[in-house]
């Protein structure tokens, strides 16, 4: 039996909707990118009642999502922005002195994982656990983003494309 303990009631209970994203580590993101970044988000909370985002903290396109997704929280406070830690040891929710603006902090297992492959690991985690991936690849020569948007294809999962037609894959 589900211990209802802490909830308020059955009616209050909010169905997460859970989007992840994708993009290269060192990639430029220019004004264009941004405002397809925000409009697809702002889409996806609005029209589709998104209301948690995970944050991989990665690179340059993560980044951006980030600013973005701050910005966004401003207009709809309902919404979670997750941030998944990759080398925090098992049980641990946050770093001492890292920034408070996320909602909340998740690690996924990695207890088996050798360290070199978690970032590996922890994106094919956010792709299993999430509804969408908004991705940006241009390049898939050792790409991590290429290697998330390929997983989400085997798997089924809802993929938006962000990058043009003449560089989508």
């Amino acid at each position: 039996m589900e211990n209802f303990k802490d909830r308020k009631s059955l009616t209050e209970k909010t169905v997460e909707k859970v989007c992840c994203f994708a993009g290269h580590n060192l990639c430029y993101v220019n004004e264009n990118l941004k405002t397809k970044i925000y409009n697809t988000v702002e889409r996806l909370i609005v029209e589709e009642g998104f209301n948690v985002f995970y944050d991989g903290g990665q690179g340059s396109f993560d980044e951006s999502v980030l600013e973005i997704l701050f910005k966004l929280k401003e207009i709809y406070p309902h919404i979670k922005i997750i941030k998944v830690l990759t080398y925090a040891r098992l049980g641990e929710c946050k770093y001492e002195g890292q920034n408070d603006h996320w909602d909340d902090y998740m690690v996924f297992d990695y207890e088996l994982v050798y360290p070199k492959a978690r970032i590996t690991y922890r994106n094919k985690c956010m792709v299993e656990a999430c509804d969408v991936l908004v991705c940006y690849i241009i390049y898939t020569f050792h790409s991590g983003a290429y290697n998330m948007f390929k997983h989400a294809q085997k798997i089924g999962k809802r993929i938006i494309k962000l990058a043009d037609n003449d560089e989508s894959l």
